[in-house]
């Protein structure tokens, strides 16, 4: 390969992961419409219904204990 084809190349890939770089900062970030709080609600009812143990909520809050649950077993598939 000529020399210059490789300066080419060379310089290339730096601008091409450059640009890369931009588009997908730049990109706007999907969200589900509708309230956050109605989302969070179903996800946490629906990780009491698919916990596979008893879950121990003595002393605990109960929101995240049935998010932790959908997460790990719905999202994460654990």
């Amino acid at each position: 390969m000529s020399p210059l084809p490789r300066k080419l190349l060379g310089a290339g890939i730096p601008v091409a992961v450059l640009a890369m770089a931009v588009v997908l900062t730049s990109s706007p970030r999907a969200r589900a419409e509708g309230d956050d709080n109605q989302g969070d609600d179903s996800r946490i009812q629906q990780g009491f219904n698919i916990a596979p143990v008893h879950l121990n909520l003595r002393g605990r809050n109960r929101a995240l204990v049935g998010l932790g649950s959908y997460l790990v077993n719905a999202v994460g598939g654990c």
